[in-house]
């Protein structure tokens, strides 16, 4: 067995172990590893995207059991928020689109502004208090 076949078996039958050992790596070489990755996203310009969640979106498809390319499907088609009713715009501005799920149940429910799912988060996506800030909004003249 080769010395890369070990290493990976160590890899994969410690998991935990090797996360922390990167870390560790990372912080003492944190200069060549920030120059290696610019270096690699200079080199790779085709993947390389400017929306975290179009680069996610991977992820998004293994965590809601999607086929892959399921969630990059879904973001290029919205055009609307589900929240707003509003166009997406600008993601520099909270406009950008934005993947709204529920974390207790790992439920997809929507793409929406970046600014709305802080909004409903900050309101710890509770019906309840979504529906009192309207109605305090309401009261006070908004």
């Amino acid at each position: 067995m080769t010395s890369a076949q070990r290493s990976k078996e160590w890899r994969l039958a410690h998991p935990d172990a090797f996360k922390q050992s990167l870390r560790k790596y990372r912080a003492a070489n944190l200069d060549a590893c920030k120059e290696r990755t610019a270096s690699w996203k200079r080199a790779h310009p085709e993947t390389v995207t400017t929306s975290r969640n179009v680069s996610n979106s991977h992820r998004w498809d293994r965590l809601f059991g999607w086929d892959k390319g399921t969630h990059a499907r879904l973001i290029a088609a919205s055009c609307i928020c589900e929240l707003c009713g509003e166009p997406f715009g600008n993601a520099e501005g909270g406009l950008g689109k934005h993947t709204d799920h529920d974390h207790k149940t790992k439920t997809f429910r929507g793409i929406i502004h970046r600014n709305c799912n802080t909004g409903i988060g900050m309101l710890q996506d509770s019906e309840t208090r979504c529906l009192q800030a309207a109605a305090y909004l309401g009261r006070k003249g908004n």
